[in-house]
């Protein structure tokens, strides 16, 4: 069976992925619509850090960003998309530049 829809037909080539997600360097792990889950890398480079080296909070933002949407993307029929409106984020440590994953389960 082929999985469709805008998240699918980027991960599995048929589309470009959107920019921003090759800019962060988007890679799927993987993924469980029926359950809601999804686990995906991205690579935080050296041109995403400020001098000290740590990678600033507007790309890790935009990687959760880019967590979460496709948890949800992943589970919508072809046709179907969707807007976030609103994120807010908080870290708790600088983070380092380096190859990042993440997971989101949906509720």
């Amino acid at each position: 069976m082929t999985r469709s829809g805008s998240f699918w037909d980027g991960v599995e080539g048929r589309t470009q992925m959107p920019p921003a997600a090759r800019t962060l360097g988007f890679e799927l792990i993987d993924a469980h619509p029926a359950a809601g889950t999804i686990t995906v890398q991205f690579q935080g480079t050296a041109e995403f850090t400020n001098p000290f080296g740590q990678v600033l909070g507007g790309f890790l933002a935009a990687m959760l960003y880019d967590t979460m949407g496709p948890a949800l993307l992943a589970t919508l029929p072809a046709g179907w998309f969707i807007e976030t409106l609103d994120l807010h984020c908080f870290f708790a440590a600088p983070a380092r530049a380096l190859c990042r994953s993440g997971s989101s389960d949906l509720p």
